[in-house]
C-alpha cells in the first residue's frame, strides 16, 4: 500500500561522533537502526483507489471530499497521490492535513509563486493563485531572467540535477557548506536567496508530481546534502535557516524520501542537534549523516550510485548543476 515498502538501514554510530578528528572516515549515524521510507511507494490507480480496501487511500478520498474537490480535480495540488502527499507529511491524521492544504494553497498566492517561477526559469506557467495551468509533463527549467535573479544566480548553492535516479526519483543537491551565509545577509540577499530557494523546491515537487503520473507509483525525491566547510560561524544565521525549514515543512508537503547529508563532521552533527527540534519526526527519520568517505552509505540510504552525483562529490555530474555556489563579494 501507499505506506508499504520500507528499506531498513544501519547506521553505525562510531567513536567518529565523539571525537572526529581521530577517525573522519567512518560514518556518523542517527542511532542505530532506522526506518527510511523508500523514494518510490507503490499506489493504484484512481480507478482502483475506490474500490480499494487501503486505509490510506479511504483517508484521501475523504480528504478529497473534505476540501470539496472531485476525483477528476488535478489542481490545485488536488490530485489524489498530491493529497496522499499532505496526508503522509502529516502523519496520517486527516485534519492536520487539510489545514496544511488550505494553508498551503493561500500561501502559493500570497507569496507570488508566479513570479517567483516565472522570474527563475522558463517552459511552465502559472496562474495568479499559484497554481500549474499545464497537465501535462513537468517542462519548467532553471534560467533566472528576472534582475534580482539574476543577481543572486551565482551563489545559488543548490540544484536539480538533469538526470533523475533509474526509478525516476529527482535528485536534489544542497552545497550547504559552502554557502556565503554571512554575505547573504551582509548583502540583504537574504529574501531573494529564499525566492530562489522556493522555486527550486517548487521544481521539485512538480518534477515529483510528473514522475508520480508517469510511474503510478508515488515517487519521491533524494535529497543530498554536502555539508563540508560548513562551521559553527553559521549558527549566527539560525534564524534565516529555520525560516526555510518552516517552508519547506509547512508548504511542499512529502517532496524527499532521503536526506543525505555527506562530509559531515563534528560541527554538522551539533548543528543538527540544535535544529532538529523544529523538525517533524517524520522528517527527521529521513535524514543520515556521512562523514568523508560515504560511497557505500551513500547507496545503502538513498540508492544513488556516486557516479550520480556532481563531479566536486567525485561523481560525472557538472558541478554547475547544484548552483555555483561562489562568495558575494562586498558592495555586491
Amino acid at each position: 500500500g501507499p505506506a508499504g515498502g520500507f528499506i531498513v538501514v544501519k547506521l553505525w554510530v562510531s567513536s567518529a561522533a565523539m571525537a572526529p578528528h581521530r577517525h573522519p572516515r567512518r560514518w556518523l549515524g542517527i542511532l542505530g537502526l532506522g526506518l527510511f521510507p523508500c523514494a518510490l511507494v507503490k499506489l493504484h490507480s484512481d480507478s482502483e483507489a475506490s474500490a480499494s480496501s487501503d486505509p490510506d487511500l479511504q483517508a484521501v478520498a475523504k480528504l478529497s471530499e473534505e476540501l470539496g474537490a472531485s476525483r477528476t480535480d488535478v489542481e490545485p495540488l488536488a490530485d489524489s497521490m498530491t493529497l496522499l502527499r499532505f496526508y503522509l507529511h502529516r502523519d496520517r491524521a486527516l485534519a492536520a492535513a487539510a489545514d496544511m492544504y488550505r494553508e498551503t494553497i493561500s500561501w502559493r498566492r500570497s507569496f507570488n509563486l508566479k513570479q517567483v517561477m516565472s522570474d527563475y526559469g522558463t517552459g511552465e506557467d502559472y496562474s495568479v493563485n499559484g497554481t500549474r495551468l499545464s497537465l501535462g509533463p513537468w517542462r519548467w527549467r532553471w534560467q533566472p531572467s528576472s534582475d534580482a535573479a539574476r543577481h543572486v544566480a551565482p551563489y545559488i548553492f543548490f540544484g536539480r540535477l538533469s538526470q533523475a535516479a533509474p526509478d525516476g526519483s529527482p535528485v536534489l543537491v544542497w552545497r550547504a557548506g559552502q554557502a556565503d551565509y554571512s554575505g547573504f545577509v551582509r548583502e540583504e540577499l537574504v529574501s531573494e536567496m529564499i525566492r530562489g530557494f522556493v522555486a527550486h523546491f517548487e521544481d521539485a515537487l512538480q518534477s515529483c508530481r510528473s514522475a508520480t503520473r508517469e510511474r503510478k507509483r508515488l515517487v519521491r525525491a533524494r535529497v543530498v546534502v554536502d555539508a563540508s566547510n560548513f562551521d559553527l560561524e553559521n549558527l549566527r544565521y539560525l534564524q534565516v535557516l529555520r525560516h526555510i525549514m518552516r517552508l519547506v515543512q509547512e508548504h511542499f508537503p512529502e517532496v524527499s524520501a532521503t536526506v543525505t547529508v555527506v562530509r559531515a563532521h563534528w560541527s554538522v552533527v551539533a548543528l543538527y542537534e540544535i535544529l532538529k527540534p523544529w523538525l517533524t519526526e517524520h522528517v527527521q527519520q529521513k535524514v543520515a549523516f556521512l562523514a568523508d568517505d560515504f560511497q557505500e552509505g551513500l547507496r545503502a540510504h538513498s540508492g544513488l550510485e556516486l557516479s550520480m552525483l556532481p563531479q566536486f562529490l567525485g561523481g560525472l555530474v557538472p558541478d554547475e548543476e547544484a548552483g555555483e555556489a561562489r562568495m558575494v563579494p562586498f558592495g555586491g
